[in-house]
């Protein structure tokens, strides 16, 4: 995976403003708030990093093993 200062590289040079977060959780919970009440927060990237986003939100889906 790229780092994250790599990865807004890109937005940030087109004009769009972009914070970065040290953790997935971490950018779910700004995300949310950044987003409000009844907004809504789109998450991708690998398999893992959406299970670390639906672990924040409460939405982990149990193991079924």
């Amino acid at each position: 995976s790229l780092p994250a200062a790599t990865t807004a590289a890109g937005p940030r040079a087109a004009g769009l403003a972009v914070e970065t977060a040290g953790t997935v959780a971490g950018a779910v919970v700004r995300a949310a708030h950044l987003a409000g009440p009844g907004g809504l927060v789109l998450v991708t990237g690998s398999l893992s990093v959406v299970a670390e986003a639906r672990e924040a939100f409460g939405l982990a889906v149990p193991d079924p093993a």
